[in-house]
């Protein structure tokens, strides 16, 4: 809200996974008030941000609705008036052509909020290039850790990667995707094995480097 009221027109939300980073946006967004477009790119996640708005006591409807808050995909039909602000989860896509489409042609005038935790992907440090200007990073992941919201990783490296071709981003906190792709790809064909024995039984996230990996 400061960075707004300061002049910055795009802000970057930039919070660790499960740190709350929907529940944050969803106070954001009863504070600042006015009229919302809340996106994604999949229903799943367009689900959980609409159920967050819900709890936060937003009037929220779709893309055709005339909801303060509307809430849909970035692939959905927009009607209606510009909205004054803009919320785009999983932000790290906005380079796509339908969300340029709406954030730069369609709506060049809206506040925009990006959410993501993974704050540039991209080698070139390109992500977010003319879409936001200030980033907001409330808690880091060794705080969340200390704090007691995540729990001490346990850390196990599996026979064939090349740690010595990893390679830092542009990003304080990440590696660049050729580098990721260099120094795991003797992994191939280990990871059901690894997770049958390390994690069998057990919510399991992964986390690819990219959609051949996935």
């Amino acid at each position: 809200l400061a960075a707004w009221a300061g002049g910055h027109q795009g802000v970057l939300l930039c919070m660790p996974t499960r740190t709350g980073q929907t529940f944050t946006a969803a106070q954001i967004l009863k504070r600042a008030g006015a009229t919302w477009a809340v996106m994604a790119h999949t229903r799943s996640i367009v689900d959980q941000l609409a159920g967050a708005m819900r709890a936060a006591g937003l009037d929220v409807g779709d893309a055709k609705s005339s909801a303060p808050v509307r809430v849909d995909t970035v692939q959905t039909k927009w009607r209606g008036d510009a909205p004054d602000y803009v919320l785009v989860d999983e932000a790290h896509r906005v380079q796509s052509a339908s969300y340029r489409r709406l954030l730069q042609e369609r709506w060049p005038h809206a506040r925009r909020l990006l959410l993501t935790a993974t704050p540039d992907d991209r080698s070139d440090g390109q992500t977010f290039a003319g879409l936001a200007s200030h980033l907001c990073r409330p808690i880091a992941v060794d705080e969340a850790i200390r704090r007691g919201y995540l729990v001490p990783p346990r850390y196990f490296v599996a026979e064939g990667a090349r740690l010595d071709q990893l390679r830092r981003g542009r990003s304080e906190d990440g590696y660049t995707a050729a580098s990721q792709r260099e120094a795991f790809k003797g992994l191939r064909g280990n990871i059901l094995r690894a997770w049958e024995r390390h994690c069998q039984g057990r919510y399991t996230a992964v986390f690819a480097c990219g959609i051949e990996e996935a």
